[in-house]
């Protein structure tokens, strides 16, 4: 969460869900949270670190510097099953989600479905300059090359399998946006 400094409700549902998480209830998963990578944009209250850098555009940088060094450092040597961030859009008032998965789960569809209980559904065929079905964005590096430097990108390069990046609208209440992403940790667990 907080890959983005204003976007509050991945962080804070985060934080919620650490309150209370009971790791024995899932004694075979392990979970990696980072609930916020960029603490500087977060606390003041805006997208960029304190050097003033998208930290989600930097994760292919030849040299990597503060928060993506950090991150990357942290998660060079974990096998990742599934990466989940929690993203939110300010232009939007509608759900909508970015896959990359190397098969079909089926997963991004469970998703928008729960979503539907919080927010309407951005079905959009064209959604910020991708192609679109029912609020999905699907990705696959065999269809389409991305280099945007992304954590999500990086990830996948790396042979993760499957990513999410959810995308909730911040013109909804912040309670909601929270309390749908403690709903789908709780999906992604029970998987």
């Amino acid at each position: 969460g907080g890959l983005h400094g204003e976007e509050p409700a991945g962080p804070l549902a985060l934080l919620k869900f650490l309150r209370t998480f009971q790791p024995k209830k899932y004694p075979k998963t392990k979970i990696i949270i980072i609930p916020v990578a960029n603490p500087t944009g977060f606390d003041r209250g805006v997208r960029q670190n304190f050097l003033g850098r998208d930290i989600n555009r930097h994760f292919f940088d030849k040299k990597l510097v503060a928060e993506n060094k950090i991150i990357c450092d942290f998660l060079k040597n974990e096998k990742i099953d599934i990466l989940h961030t929690l993203h939110e859009d300010f232009e939007r008032k509608k759900f909508y989600l970015y896959i990359l998965e190397q098969k079909e789960s089926g997963l991004a569809k469970k998703i928008v479905k729960l979503a539907k209980q919080f927010f309407p559904i951005d079905k959009r065929p064209l959604i910020e300059g991708c192609e679109a079905k029912g609020g999905i964005l699907a990705f696959n590096l065999n269809k389409k090359k991305m280099s945007d430097g992304s954590l999500e990108n990086w990830a996948f390069r790396r042979g993760t399998p499957l990513i999410l990046a959810t995308e909730t609208p911040v013109k909804t209440s912040l309670a909601k946006r929270i309390n749908f992403y403690l709903k789908t940790l709780d999906f992604l667990l029970k998987r």
